[in-house]
């Protein structure tokens, strides 16, 4: 019996199956998981504070508006006759009188001054200023005249504390009108927990992170004027 052979191409190697693809997914940025985090009941978000430094138009452009000064000092101590301004910051910027809504563009400075003494150690932790930091600087004073000027009203957070050292320091703050955000504001009846400097931007502003080295004189000088907006006069 003849046999025949009969040559076959050899079998291919299998080929492996498609899979799909394992690419990772674009993670969610961190603005997305903010707002994800602030729709659940058991987190709240600090945000770090932004400035504001234009409220846009008023409402009406009839309305009467009044030019606020709010100030904020850093000092040597608490004894304005012997203590002296190490840090001075201000924003000016129009409020409508009929909403108490601040308005348009805001003028801010801010800067050291050289008290010519060592600064204690006491204002120092309580600050975060230094000697470094204050060496050979010295305030501007046309440009705090100037902003000074321009003002119907000052408003400071517990103004008994700051108006005389300001008023020692820039005869042009005497014989100004003041506003003390701490007294003269209901701030319970705002739903405000305490009505610390500290709480207050916090509420306002999500965050009390430090920026800078000037957290306690500018971010809380800038964000007054959205939290006093809706606040209610002290009865």
């Amino acid at each position: 019996m003849q046999q025949f052979s009969f040559e076959f191409d050899p079998p291919r190697p299998a080929q492996p199956a498609a899979t799909p693809s394992t690419a990772p997914a674009a993670e969610p940025s961190l603005e997305a998981m903010a707002q994800r985090l602030e729709q659940h009941p058991d987190f709240r978000v600090l945000r770090r504070l932004v400035p504001i430094l234009d409220f846009g138009p008023a409402a009406s452009p009839t309305t009467a508006r009044q030019r606020v000064l709010v100030l904020d000092t850093e000092t040597t101590g608490l004894s304005h006759p012997t203590d002296r301004i190490i840090e001075l910051a201000m924003l000016l910027v129009e409020v409508d009188t009929a909403s108490g809504s601040p308005v348009g563009p805001v003028a801010c400075f801010e800067g050291f001054e050289d008290p010519g003494m060592p600064i204690p150690s006491v204002a120092r932790e309580v600050t975060g200023i230094t000697d470094e930091m204050v060496k050979g600087h010295r305030l501007d004073d046309p440009q705090v005249e100037a902003m000074v000027a321009q003002a119907d009203l000052i408003v400071a957070h517990n103004a008994g504390f700051d108006r005389p050292f300001v008023e020692a320091r820039f005869p042009c703050f005497a014989g100004k009108a003041w506003a003390c955000s701490f007294m003269d504001i209901d701030w319970k009846a705002a739903g405000a927990g305490s009505s610390k400097l500290s709480a207050l931007a916090n509420d306002q502003a999500g965050s009390t992170t430090p920026i800078g080295p000037w957290w306690t004189v500018t971010p809380c000088c800038r964000c007054w004027p959205g939290r006093w907006a809706t606040a209610p006069p002290r009865a």
